[in-house]
């Protein structure tokens, strides 16, 4: 994925990486793990190119589509004792600028050089257990989303199985026609 340039956007168009990863995080990808170690206190470059191309290019001018209705968690690591603290805070304000949700909870591993075991796990049973906290409660809020969808959807088809569906989207309404079953 080449660095963002207006320019070069203005161009080339889209690249058919940056088109194939927002096509997977649109239709793929409700729940997401926003992990990246700490830069300067802030989040790593590449992170940040690649959710600028991804804002970039939504189909009849919509803005951040493939952003909206997103449920977030962010976590860093870094080798300093802080964990990478400092860069959540720059991931929590620009996610939600974007229409990602983000959860309040968060992981920051510090001493990560020393955080981990041979297998890759983590070794600190406490930084386990927030982790397995935090990705739990992603998955419930991705979960109870989509059902929150689904529901409404069958809820409608049973009472008005001819009306138009109006379905209340985090980011914003979206109206279609029911799904009619055979």
């Amino acid at each position: 994925m080449p660095i963002y340039n207006q320019d070069f956007e203005a161009s080339s168009g889209i690249p058919d990486a940056v088109q194939q990863l927002k096509a997977d995080l649109q239709m793929l990808m409700h729940g997401w793990i926003v992990a990246s170690p700490e830069y300067n206190g802030f989040s790593t470059p590449l992170l940040l190119n690649a959710v600028t191309w991804c804002s970039r290019g939504d189909p009849d001018g919509e803005m951040y589509a493939t952003f909206k209705g997103k449920s977030a968690v962010v976590l860093s690591a870094s080798p300093g004792a802080m964990g990478g603290m400092r860069s959540l805070n720059p991931n929590r304000q620009l996610l939600p600028n974007l229409g990602v949700s983000v959860l309040p909870d968060s992981v920051a591993v510090g001493g990560a050089f020393g955080s981990f075991d041979g297998s890759g796990a983590l070794a600190n049973e406490g930084q386990k257990a927030m982790l397995q906290g935090a990705v739990e409660k992603l998955f419930y809020q991705t979960r109870d989303a989509a059902n929150r969808e689904a529901t409404c959807e069958m809820i409608i088809l049973i009472l008005c199985p001819r009306a138009p569906i109006i379905i209340l989207d985090p980011a914003n309404f979206v109206s279609r026609q029911p799904r009619i079953p055979h």
